[in-house]
């Protein structure tokens, strides 16, 4: 498999990285994994960024996986069947047709149908069969099941409070995912902050299992050097 744009995109200058804080659009995102786990798919915002805390597990759960991801947001209804028109948040539309059931509000439900149409998908819920039950549900969140989806697939999210080594040194944990048109970039915290650009030149390897990242830093990817 060929590397992506975004990864043989060269590291951007730190203004470059800090010129961007839109966050209502909603593009594609990368993460080169180790070995099979080569690119990820994200349903994240332009600017995520997550609570501090120490640790990514509450109470000690060891669960590398969130249990839902975020695909995308009903923004309208669509005919006279019921359908729901949804911004899509992941890579591509078409990756939502894959998919045959769904969480919306907390309630699991059955997609009878999902189209692609342009940036947005038209879903048919099952028990969802008019405009007015369908403008009920403009607003919300539609989740995808993680179970549902490849293991060979990471979320941005499921990076967040993951431990970055440095030379066989740990230099603190991902906080935040910033996502650019050219590769999105890891906001690194502990003594220090850094910012690590998602590509294969920086990132060495993604260990879901060891919740560890390995990384290869230039200088100038520390933020408060100056």
């Amino acid at each position: 498999m060929k590397p992506s744009t975004a990864e043989r995109r060269a590291f951007c200058p730190l203004a470059a990285v800090r010129k961007m804080e839109n966050t209502s659009s909603i593009p594609s995102f990368s993460v080169p994994c180790q070995e099979t786990k080569f690119l990820a798919v994200s349903s994240c915002r332009f600017h995520q960024s997550f609570p501090e805390c120490e640790s990514r597990y509450p109470l000690g759960e060891l669960d590398m996986k969130l249990k839902f991801i975020e695909a995308g947001e009903i923004v309208n209804t669509h005919g006279i069947r019921g359908e729901v028109k949804v911004l899509c948040w992941l890579d591509d539309p078409e990756m939502l047709c894959a998919f045959d059931r769904c969480r919306i509000g907390g309630r699991e439900y059955h997609m009878d149908t999902v189209r692609a149409h342009k940036t947005c998908n038209l879903v048919k819920l099952s028990g969802v069969d008019t405009p007015e039950e369908a403008r009920k549900l403009r607003g919300k969140v539609l989740e995808l099941f993680r179970e549902d989806i490849d293991d060979a697939v990471i979320f941005a999210a499921e990076l967040v409070g993951m431990e970055v080594i440095a030379d066989e040194t740990p230099i603190g944990t991902i906080r935040e995912v910033l996502d650019y048109p050219g590769n999105s970039v890891y906001v690194v915290r502990g003594e220090h902050e850094y910012l690590i650009p998602a590509v294969k030149q920086f990132i060495l390897s993604t260990d879901m299992e060891k919740n560890e990242m390995r990384v290869y830093l230039l200088e100038g990817m520390r933020s408060d050097e100056n």
